[in-house]
């Protein structure tokens, strides 16, 4: 089944992102990083670097969390610009549960939040439930909460993998443009690693 709300004008992005997915959950090999970009594994993914960008892994219970941002980084600390990934491997049918349950509230809560999305598509296959939203929105949390903020984010939930990755990038939207030139690298691809 298929659910596709307000979906963006450019769409080549859209399938552009979900055909690298395609190539990397098929066992492709992983590209050579962009220039001014190095690869950086960890326990569920490989995300690409900006150069002289800072990051931050932390956990959250299940939860993995990476941040990066041009920004130095500290806990509790709200980034302006930058990226965000959470992931859990669930290891019973609870976790599961509440990893699915988070995605729901997460979603929900940024679509409340989000009342104009360039993008809000909910994609519901056996294999993977794929859901996105991108838009301009207030972050009561940001470093200047009175600006807005324009942020895509993602979810990508791997049921027979047990696996569920919640990942955004974001920046003012008076910094967007730029932003989004390094954004769309850390984006696409990000190689997921995937097991039973």
């Amino acid at each position: 089944m298929s659910l596709t709300f307000n979906i963006h004008k450019n769409m080549k992005r859209f399938l552009l992102l979900f055909f690298v997915f395609a190539t990397i959950a098929n066992g492709a090999d992983r590209p050579k990083a962009a220039s001014g970009f190095t690869w950086k594994s960890y326990e569920l993914c490989d995300i690409q670097i900006p150069a002289g960008w800072h990051v931050l892994p932390t956990n959250a219970g299940a939860t993995q969390v990476i941040r990066i941002s041009p920004e130095p980084l500290k806990n509790g600390k709200a980034m302006a610009t930058g990226f965000t990934m959470n992931m859990v491997k669930a290891k019973t049918p609870q976790q599961w549960n509440e990893a699915m349950k988070m995605v729901g509230t997460v979603m929900s809560d940024i679509r409340e939040a989000t009342p104009n999305p360039i993008q809000s598509s909910i994609q519901d296959e056996k294999d993977m439930l794929l859901m996105i939203i991108e838009g301009e929105r207030l972050i009561p949390t940001a470093p200047n909460p009175e600006k807005k903020y324009h942020v895509r984010t993602i979810v990508r939930a791997f049921p027979q993998y047990a696996t569920v990755y919640i990942y955004s990038f974001g920046a003012p939207v008076d910094e967007w443009e730029k932003a989004w030139k390094t954004g769309t690298v850390m984006l696409n691809p990000i190689w997921f690693h995937l097991s039973k």
